[in-house]
């Protein structure tokens, strides 16, 4: 294995290690719907992650989403799926395979013009052009998906979006953090205790 691979499967696990220890992961916080029918209309209610503590797990979502990143995902895959030809490789392809359908949308489409818009636009757009500032966009005064949904008052569904993606990938870093720590040898993180029951 070369030595910029080995940087990269460390600075995987770094950040695998920032999300496992970002208070949305540790306490177990997640999103809720619902729906709230009063008369003849039906609303979707809806509890979005603190907004702080889910900007603070994108930054190290970020780390692992951009392919630029020495931690990128699809690098750290890559580089298992070329050294391993067994169980490890197979697990990573189950772990990449799942982030895929998380960056898809699998479950709930938005439709814009008759064409299906995948969730990771959204997310990219949140994440890059609004939150860290690091894209600039082609076409500043160009409205897409992210835009056309907010201006339609759907703000809330679409920030939920967001961070359900977040959320998910979330996890992805960690299972793919168990691929690498069993291949290499290493310990793996922490398990996340189950939430307690109230007695």
């Amino acid at each position: 294995m070369e030595e910029w691979e080995r940087r990269s499967l460390a600075a995987f696990r770094a950040v695998a290690r920032e999300v496992r220890e970002s208070s949305i992961v540790t306490n177990g916080l997640t999103i809720r719907h619902w729906l709230v029918q009063t008369g003849d209309e039906v609303k979707l209610g809806i509890d979005l992650l603190p907004a702080e503590a889910f900007r603070s797990l994108c930054v190290s979502v970020r780390k692992v989403y951009m392919e630029k990143e020495p931690a990128s995902f699809y690098k750290v895959h890559n580089i298992v799926a070329r050294y391993d030809a067994g169980e490890y490789r197979k697990g990573a392809g189950k772990v990449r395979a799942d982030y895929h359908l998380i960056l898809d949308g699998q479950g709930v489409e938005f439709h814009i013009g008759g064409k299906v818009i995948p969730h990771e636009e959204f997310f990219d757009t949140w994440l890059n052009a609004y939150t860290f500032h690091q894209d600039a966009f082609e076409d500043p005064v160009k409205t897409g998906p992210y835009e056309a949904f907010t201006s339609l008052g759907m703000s809330p569904a679409v920030e939920a979006v967001v961070q359900k993606v977040a959320l998910q990938l979330a996890g992805c870093v960690i299972e793919m953090d168990d691929v690498i720590a069993d291949w290499l040898g290493e310990e793996r993180l922490p398990r996340i205790a189950p939430p307690k029951q109230a007695q």
